[in-house]
């Protein structure tokens, strides 16, 4: 079994038949807040199970930095072929992909410009991927491994922009585009880092000068 202790790369739990990612920025979190939770009540998740709100984490890292990559591209592959033998997900060729999409995308064309500790990140090479599941998962509070209460969970401590990792498992799926993806299964929390804002900021310099009286007729 590999050493778990290393934050860098990307281990496969064997016992578990789960893989935990390297470290990473993320992007997006929704771990059980009360307004997922309330949205989904009552309904049935995808595996059959009762809906307990979605949890969802995006994230993005850096390969370079992260370890060798082969062995999760493998396991995603190994995915993709239960449907389409001979499947290489991350060809660029649709011959060779046969249309199914890769869990992993180019985080400069979906990421906006994010710094750390006050300064930019250069996202040339990051990867993103996205997690999400339907029930409850671990979440594990950094070295001390301590397992909390997902009630206990305050914006102080899940926030986008905390570097987090990730245990999760692939998974082939057909909605909304054939592709291979990662459902939840566990979150540690690590180091804190800047906030990231979950969608363009506007600075409001689009709002022109209105006359109040103009906006007074219209009333």
């Amino acid at each position: 079994m590999s050493n778990t202790n290393d934050t860098k790369s990307w281990h496969y739990i064997e016992d578990e038949d789960l893989w935990m990612t390297p470290r990473m920025r993320t992007t997006f979190v929704a771990l059980l807040r009360k307004f997922l939770a309330k949205k989904y009540a009552g309904q049935t998740a995808p595996n059959g199970q009762p809906n307990e709100g979605e949890w969802t984490v995006s994230g993005m890292f850096d390969p370079s930095k992260t370890g060798n990559m082969k062995e999760i591209k493998d396991a995603v592959n190994a995915v993709a072929r239960t449907k389409k033998p001979k499947t290489d997900v991350f060809s660029d060729q649709k011959k060779l992909n046969n249309g199914i999409g890769s869990p992993f995308l180019k985080a400069e064309d979906h990421v906006e410009t994010v710094t750390s500790k006050g300064v930019e990140v250069d996202l040339d090479g990051w990867l993103t991927m996205k997690a999400n599941g339907f029930q409850a998962r671990p979440v594990v509070r950094d070295s001390k491994g301590e397992i909390i209460d997902p009630s206990d969970l305050t914006e102080e401590e899940v926030y986008s922009g905390r570097w987090m990792r990730l245990l999760v498992r692939p998974a082939y799926s057909d909605k909304p585009t054939d592709r291979v993806k990662f459902y939840l299964e566990g979150v540690q929390l690590l180091a804190h880092d800047d906030a990231i804002g979950s969608m363009k900021r506007t600075d409001g310099g689009a709002f022109g000068a209105v006359d109040d009286e103009d906006e007074d007729d219209d009333i």
